[in-house]
């Protein structure tokens, strides 16, 4: 499977999974609600690997880069939740959407040379998401998130979430170079259920509420199971780098399921960015 299909399993498994959470985070933290997709994610590559035969195994030398990625993956979750919890989605999402460009940046210092179409092709895919995050309809902020300090915060918190998935992806797919994909995500996640349950102890967050979303917060945790392996599994062909940058068009694809779903609007700058990441796709997947 090339880089690029992979990274369309990659956006349309989290798009999904971010469509769902919108529903479960009202009546489940947003904290709570990732911890327990992160368990059900596990336990469903877990069961994967039983049935593929695979054993768990983590060379010593590899459990650093694999405790990265999965320290990375949690705090950019964390790190997100926080900004939006401060700043509108129009601000947050363009910004923590950028994070390819961490990507490409660290692919080309360690030798890739991507061509100019390359990178027009990155460039529109980039541009295309901000637009259709920044232009999503969503319910005006608190007056005091229009504060200039606030607003820093929240451009702060998103920029490190970014951070926080690019150093992930990078490093899942550095890992995958030594061991299969499913293994690596599943070390991995045990490092992101560990910051997650710290961290939902920290704020003492309760989940009483997760009974009767079970069923969903399992398709959820399939859905960032699926996605995660996809991304991290590109790590082993070439043009790696570009399964990162179509897999983070998850967030146009949760705005069309939302438009045929919840019957949410589409403007034309939306739509203009949409045509701009099926373009970007398009490019790319002629090359990888």
């Amino acid at each position: 499977m090339s880089a690029v299909l992979l990274g369309v399993v990659a956006a349309l498994a989290w798009g999904l999974h971010d469509l769902l959470i919108r529903f479960v985070s009202r009546s489940l933290g947003s904290l709570q609600s990732v911890l327990i997709v992160f368990i059900l994610g596990a336990i469903a590559i877990a069961t994967a690997m039983v049935v593929r035969g695979e054993a768990v195994s983590v060379a010593p030398d590899k459990l650093w880069i694999m405790a990265l990625t999965g320290i990375t993956y949690a705090l950019g979750f964390v790190w997100l939740f926080k900004a939006f919890a401060i700043g509108p989605v129009a601000l947050v999402s363009p910004i923590v959407g950028a994070y390819p460009v961490l990507v490409m940046v660290w692919a080309v210092a360690n030798g890739a040379q991507p061509s100019a179409s390359d990178w027009l092709a990155v460039a529109a895919i980039t541009v295309g998401v901000a637009l259709v995050a920044r232009f999503a309809t969503e319910a005006q902020p608190e007056p005091g998130h229009a504060m200039v300090g606030i607003r820093t915060q929240a451009i702060v918190y998103s920029g490190l979430s970014g951070l926080g998935f690019a150093a992930s992806l990078t490093a899942g797919q550095a890992a995958v170079q030594d061991g299969g994909e499913l293994n690596v995500t599943l070390v991995s996640r045990a490092w992101s259920m560990a910051i997650m349950a710290a961290w939902c102890l920290r704020d003492r967050g309760s989940f009483s509420g997760a009974k009767p979303w079970l069923p969903v917060l399992m398709l959820m945790g399939v859905l960032d199971a699926l996605a995660l392996s996809a991304v991290i599994s590109a790590g082993k062909i070439e043009g790696a780098e570009f399964a990162t940058v179509v897999g983070s068009c998850f967030g146009a694809v949760t705005v069309v399921l939302a438009i045929i779903f919840l019957k949410e609007r589409l403007n034309l700058l939306q739509l203009l960015g949409m045509l701009m990441i099926l373009g970007g796709v398009v490019v790319l997947s002629g090359r990888y």
